[in-house]
């Protein structure tokens, strides 16, 4: 079996890509080193339009384009007011399987090609980035999984690890991608769900260690409102210091 440095995997809807994609490239996908891009999307009125805007990528391998079922929430216990919408909790369990189901996609692929990625990206398509993420990733120790150095938290406490992005070797990706099977070990433990402390306890309760980067990014609404503009300043901040 081949080795590859590094396997870049995006997951989530298209809604916002207009608005997202040359960003993306600059200063993601043309940031990593030897990389090859895989894409899942959930099957909606948005997915046609990733191929549109990144006919010009060659880095591509795959795109795969599935329906999301619906999830039974039945018993799944989410933190009151979290997400605030019955059908955001819809949305977020669709999301962590649709990651999973990404990785299911690129270990086929592996197979079917006969090559094993050494490094593994994840990230979401609604995100703009600040800086160039290969300054921070391409030369990275993989003892590790790697995660945002913000948006740790909920309620104020730091009790998560932010879900947005991630980086790591194989094995402790294909932990990270695993987050569903957490789910009903994580209420049995008298726990209530958000996505942040989920995938800490996923992957403090498999063993994975995890280290802290300075990734910063804002998402971006179908309607091209930056989410989170305010982490900007936070790398003006760090570049000072």
């Amino acid at each position: 079996m081949n080795d590859k440095r590094t396997a870049l995997c995006f997951v989530g809807t298209a809604r916002s890509i207009q608005h997202t994609h040359q960003n993306l490239k600059d200063c993601l996908i043309n940031t990593i080193e030897d990389c090859d891009v895989f894409v899942f999307l959930a099957k909606n009125d948005h997915a046609n339009k990733f191929s549109d805007y990144f006919n010009d990528t060659t880095q591509i391998k795959n795109i795969t384009i599935e329906d999301e079922p619906e999830y039974d929430l039945e018993g799944i216990i989410f933190r009151p007011q979290w997400p605030n919408k019955n059908s955001s909790r819809q949305i977020y369990i669709k999301m962590i399987n649709s990651r999973q189901r990404a990785f299911e996609i690129l270990s086929l692929y592996e197979k079917e090609n006969n090559v094993e990625y050494n490094k593994i990206i994840f990230s979401r398509l609604d995100v703009k980035y600040f800086d160039d993420v290969g300054l921070y990733v391409n030369d990275i120790s993989l003892d590790s999984l790697y995660v945002p150095d913000f948006h740790n938290t909920f309620g104020g406490a730091i009790n998560g690890f932010n879900d947005r992005f991630a980086v790591g070797d194989r094995k402790n990706m294909e932990i990270y991608f695993s987050v569903p099977n957490s789910i009903i070990p994580y209420n049995k433990a008298g726990s209530k769900i958000s996505a942040e402390s989920l995938l800490k306890y996923h992957l403090e309760t498999n063993g994975v260690p995890v280290k802290k980067l300075p990734i910063r990014f804002t998402r971006v609404r179908s309607n091209g409102d930056a989410i989170d503009m305010r982490l900007a300043n936070q790398m003006l901040e760090l570049r000072d210091t």
